[in-house]
């Protein structure tokens, strides 16, 4: 069919050529070129008819040759438009030409999800995962994946051996979507190699493919790389892996007295709720000068919910200057498993000058659920001058809920003189009387 076809297209030329018709084809080819470069009106719409139905050989060429030589986007969008209209595999050699020389992203985003389906397109949307576009590279290593073929690991692995850095990023970059278990060496490699973005850039590939055999040495970068930022995701990457095993490791690193790197440190510990360490970070607190790590280090504290160690953080409570991290301090102390060392560091707290301090305290002294000792807190209810505080001392009587407090507070409730706290106490009595009535 296809040599027939051919056969035909001969003897028209040779008709045309003997009857000095040859020019006005020629002259045609070139109505059709120039009414898709001008888009729309009726020669644009008779053009695309007539190629539709009739494919013809010689345009697609012509479309190439204009395409390349336009730097109007929307002429170049028509045009791929057009060429659309013939099988893509009839035509493959146009695609792969444009394809290769495209430098705009949203046309090459648009080539790419045209052609994946196509075997003959595969390497030539390989080639797209070093396209300078980062959306381009993801595209395309995201239509590889979906369509799985093979063909693509050579590509792969000449990826792998090239000096230039960035190709080898941009490799690391595709093995998020195209891993396979047989490049886990080969990513375990470059976590060695000798540029630092190469080894960041492996650390990230290693955790989100979940190499665990590359932990050894994400470790070892953690500890000893000569790159700040290298070490940094390696300590994050220790996270990701839930390594509850590098508590020595961490640790170490905060003592080498790097801000960021104690910080991320810190987290990690958080996160992996490695209470070991709760005691060594608990007493930093005595000398650590840096309010972001100090609160970094309440915050892991509270999630650890013991301390190891309460002299750190009595130590804040009672003298930062910092008045959000001796808040934070004083709530620590509500949560942590150490209760009667807490304890005793919050009654301190409760004489001191600021209100808002006194308020936390007993906001704490809830928390510790100690009702032997809710006699603190009806003394504060009495006779402190704050409102705020006395609120405070209330409610954390209620989160107590020790019945032989309703007494007391039925007394206080007889004598109040503020309406607010007045209503408050008659609230929660009636509550407490409907509730045991019942």
């Amino acid at each position: 069919m296809r040599i027939k076809l051919k056969l035909s297209k001969l003897v028209i030329a040779l008709f045309l050529i003997a009857t000095g018709s040859l020019s006005s084809f020629a002259m045609e080819q070139k109505k059709i070129i120039k009414a898709i470069i001008k888009g729309k009106s009726p020669a644009y719409e008779e053009a695309l008819s007539y190629i539709k139905e009739n494919h013809p050989e010689d345009i697609p060429s012509l479309l190439r040759d204009e395409y390349l030589d336009d730097d109007d986007s929307l002429v170049r969008m028509r045009i791929i438009e057009t060429l659309k209209l013939y099988p893509s595999t009839e035509i493959a050699g146009t695609w792969i030409e444009i394809l290769s020389k495209t430098n705009n992203s949203k046309i090459e985003i648009d080539l790419l999800e045209y052609l994946h389906t196509e075997k003959i397109f595969t390497l030539h949307i390989a080639d797209k995962l070093i396209s300078p576009s980062t959306e381009v590279r993801q595209k395309a290593a995201s239509l590889l994946k979906k369509e799985g073929n093979d063909r693509i690991l050579p590509k792969l692995l000449i990826l792998s051996k090239s000096q230039n850095p960035v190709e080898r990023i941009y490799l690391l970059e595709a093995l998020n979507y195209l891993y396979d278990v047989r490049f886990k060496n080969l990513v375990i490699s470059f976590l060695n190699d000798e540029n630092k973005s190469v080894r960041i850039y492996a650390i990230k590939c290693a955790t989100e493919n979940e190499i665990k055999e590359s932990l050894t040495k994400i470790k070892q970068i953690a500890k000893s790389d000569e790159n700040l930022e290298a070490r940094k995701r390696a300590i994050e990457a220790i996270a990701l892996f839930k390594d509850t095993q590098s508590a020595p490791i961490l640790l170490s690193i905060i003592k080498e007295g790097n801000k960021e790197l104690t910080l991320t440190s810190i987290q990690t510990l958080r996160i992996l709720k490695i209470s070991s360490a709760a005691a060594t970070l608990s007493q930093m607190l005595e000398t650590e000068k840096d309010d972001d790590i100090k609160k970094a280090i309440l915050d892991s504290i509270i999630t650890f919910g013991k301390s190891g160690n309460i002299s750190g953080i009595t130590f804040i409570a009672k003298s930062e200057k910092n008045f959000d991290i001796r808040i934070k301090a004083i709530y620590c102390l509500g949560v942590i498993s150490e209760k009667e060392q807490a304890f005793n560091a919050l009654i301190d707290c409760l004489n001191d000058n600021d209100y808002r301090i006194r308020a936390e305290a007993c906001n704490s002294l809830g928390n510790l659920k100690h009702a032997q000792k809710s006699e603190i807190l009806l003394n504060q209810l009495k006779n402190d001058s704050s409102r705020y505080v006395r609120t405070a001392a209330l409610f954390s009587l209620q989160r107590i809920k020790n019945s032989k407090d309703i007494i007391h507070l039925f007394d206080i409730y007889s004598s109040e003189k503020d309406p607010v706290l007045r209503e408050l106490l008659r609230e929660y009595l009636r509550e407490y009387i409907q509730k045991v009535s019942l």
